[in-house]
Order: C-alpha cells, then sequence, then structure tokens
C-alpha cells in the first residue's frame, strides 16, 4: 500500500513540466545556471524529484497558500505570485514571480528544514534578480517549523554583472549544443 510520502512524491512529479525555451529561464534556477549544477545539455531533461525534495516542495507550498489566506483575510494590501520579465541584453529574458509583493517590497518565502541565521547563498541570485525587476526592497523570510527570520536583501552590481555574465554565458553553450543533442 502506498504511502502519503509517495503520494506528495507522485502529484510533486507529475506536475506540468514549465515550458523550457532557449533564451527563457527562471530566477529560481540562476544559482544552478551559476553554479553550473544545471548544464546546458539538461536543460530539457525533466529533473525527477525524490521524496525528501517532494517532501520539501510540499510543506513549502502549504506554508505558503496559508500564509496567503492569512494576508488575504486580514484584506492586507498584497498581490500574490505576480510576475515580472527581466531582459538580459536582447536574447534573455528571466521570469520573476514573486510570492509576495506588497506595495513597497517584495517577500519570498522559504521553508527549510534548519533556521537560517543569513540569507543562504543559494537564494542571494534569485534576490537580485527579483530585486532588479521589481525595482523594490526585496526581504527574505525562512520560516521554520518553531520559528520564522526575515532578511533584507541588499542589492550588488558587481554580482549583479556577474549573474549577467553566466547566464549570457549558459545560452551560448545552448546555442552552440548542435539540434537533436540536447
Amino acid at each position: 500500500m502506498p504511502t502519503i510520502k509517495e503520494w506528495i512524491q507522485e502529484d510533486v512529479n507529475d506536475k506540468e513540466d514549465r515550458l523550457r525555451q532557449i533564451g527563457r529561464y527562471y530566477a529560481s534556477e540562476a544559482e544552478d545556471i551559476i553554479s553550473g549544477k544545471l548544464k546546458p545539455k539538461d536543460f530539457f531533461k525533466k529533473k525527477k524529484i525524490d521524496r525528501e525534495g517532494s517532501w520539501n516542495i510540499s510543506w513549502g507550498v502549504g506554508t505558503e497558500k496559508w500564509l496567503t489566506e492569512i494576508l488575504q483575510k486580514r484584506n492586507i494590501d498584497c498581490e500574490f505570485q505576480q510576475k515580472r520579465e527581466l531582459k538580459i541584453g536582447k536574447d534573455i529574458v528571466i521570469s520573476c514571480k514573486a510570492d509576495f509583493l506588497f506595495p513597497d517590497y517584495l517577500l519570498e518565502m522559504k521553508v527549510p528544514l534548519r533556521q537560517k541565521t543569513e540569507i543562504s547563498p543559494y537564494n542571494k541570485a534569485q534576490l537580485e534578480l527579483y530585486w532588479r525587476a521589481f525595482e523594490k526592497p526585496v526581504y527574505i523570510m525562512y520560516f521554520c517549523r518553531d520559528d520564522y527570520r526575515i532578511f533584507l536583501y541588499e542589492p550588488n552590481g558587481n554580482y549583479w554583472e556577474m549573474i549577467q555574465d553566466k547566464i549570457i554565458d549558459f545560452h551560448q553553450q545552448l546555442l552552440s549544443i548542435p539540434k537533436g543533442r540536447i
């Protein structure tokens, strides 16, 4: 008999894949592009999410929905899952989808297993891209079972230049792969 964790894993993996297009990338995958964890040859491959990853994703989705309900019930001035597109050069678009967009700032929510004492290096590229796309202060909230912490992201011009260079390089590598080899 399947367990709830197996059903959750099946559900997470059954989600429709994002339509992959060369030149269109997601802010949430920026760190994987920068670090080389996402390789051009694997760009179109469906990534199977394991049980632990599926559990973490489901916990984060549920927590975010819960917070959304709280904000809506209290009529807090906030938009949910707002998307902006950030252009890099003429051929590259980065899709940036904010969890919570308030009039004066953006709040990105993460639900890690262990509480953070500072912004995780893994989240910095996404936050930099959000800052550039929304042109508002960007906060990240790490929401754990027993606590939450919120940190203000400070944009960095040198880091922004490096992100652009890495994404352009990734894009060029994708373009150079012969058709049928991806």
